[in-house]
């Protein structure tokens, strides 16, 4: 009798993958992903050690928005490739329908979830940018439009600052109401500039894809 050797069958595996995984591995409870959050901590105390002379105590609250951005957009990427190769390994036959489903839902959540991440992104990049430490650097038709004076210390403007909401304030008067607050003194409109992780917090939600 011979003995007739057949070749496995060839699977199309994702790059990286060559075991099947389970869905508490994409949840990220078997794997390295809690480790960003460890990593963006310790970046963050090391910014925190920085002298005042490397780094002035003023600029480090966009400096922990940036850090802060970049570990969110990094996390939020990381867990795609283990979610596409549970969805496209784990149904055969009739299953692949069911698949091809939960695969289109998976990828608009997750385009709508990275549209968030990058947009703050963006934000935190362009802040870092800027000369000032809050919103941007007003042009001299914007200041004198705005009357030449702080609306909260009814000063000429030292270091002005624009808002997304277009008025116009004092760097550092500006800087000391967000202490408190997080909208606007004159319209109280909400002002998206990532103040939340500007203390240096960090997010701990738990990245379930």
């Amino acid at each position: 009798m011979s003995l007739v050797r057949q070749a496995p069958a060839k699977h199309h595996h994702v790059p990286g993958y060559t075991d099947p995984i389970d869905v508490w591995s994409c949840c990220g409870c078997r794997t390295h992903r809690p480790h960003g959050e460890i990593i963006t901590v310790n970046v963050k105390i090391l910014i925190t050690m920085m002298p005042a002379c490397l780094l002035p105590f003023q600029k480090r609250g966009k400096v922990y928005l940036f850090i802060e951005s970049v570990s969110q957009l990094y996390r939020s990427l990381l867990t795609i490739q283990p979610w596409l190769f549970y969805l496209m390994q784990s149904y055969e036959g009739s299953e692949k329908m069911v698949a091809m489903f939960l695969l289109s839902v998976y990828v608009v959540a997750k385009l709508v979830e990275l549209l968030m991440r990058i947009r703050l992104f963006k934000n935190a990049t362009w802040t870092i940018l800027q000369s000032v430490n809050f919103g941007t650097k007003p042009t001299s038709e914007q200041i004198l439009a705005a009357g030449d004076a702080c609306s909260i210390c009814h000063d000429d403007f030292k270091t002005p600052v624009r808002l997304s909401c277009s008025h116009i304030f004092c760097e550092p008067c500006i800087s000391e109401w967000f202490d408190r607050e997080h909208t606007c003194p004159l319209c109280r409109a909400s002002v998206e500039d990532g103040h939340a992780w500007r203390n240096g917090s960090t997010t701990f939600d738990f990245q379930l894809y």
